[in-house]
């Protein structure tokens, strides 16, 4: 691990995943106990199995009145990149999915009206790059006049 980038293969399926956490993480991270070739360690600094990992944190959940597990915040967080855009492909990547259908399960259900309104952004872009420039330069000039509605 870098500063800020954890890799690692994927148990279920061995694939590279590269995470980027940012600094508020980094400085929880410090703040808390691991091991010396552990990353999540017990109280008595001993290597957590995903299995001891998943029910510790599914008994911290329930202690803090918090119904979920590792399993569901995993799913939320998949969520939550979906919905600010994430590409079936940046899914795979980031939670080691090996194929397009895990990652569709969240991008299919991600917010249409938000993604469509940053399409129309990214459409707005591209105009604004590739074509407003030309619009002045004569180049393809018919006589006829262009107008770029801006929003």
């Amino acid at each position: 691990m870098t500063a800020d980038v954890l890799k690692l293969k994927t148990a279920k399926t061995n694939t590279a995943v590269s995470i980027e956490f940012s600094p508020r993480i980094i400085s929880l991270i410090e703040q808390t106990q691991t091991g010396d070739l552990a990353f999540i360690v017990s109280k008595k600094g001993t290597p957590l199995t995903k299995e001891s990992f998943g029910n510790w944190f599914r008994d911290a959940c329930r202690a803090a009145g918090v119904q979920k597990s590792a399993h569901g915040l995993r799913k939320f967080s998949a969520t939550l990149a979906a919905d600010a855009g994430a590409t079936s492909h940046q899914l795979m990547a980031q939670f080691g999915w090996v194929t397009v259908k895990q990652a569709e399960i969240y991008t299919k259900g991600a917010d249409r009206a938000h993604l469509g309104k940053v399409s129309s952004r990214l459409v707005e872009e591209q105009i604004k790059l590739k074509i407003a420039p030309h619009l002045n330069s004569g180049t393809g000039d018919s006589g006829k006049k262009s107008t770029i509605i801006e929003t």
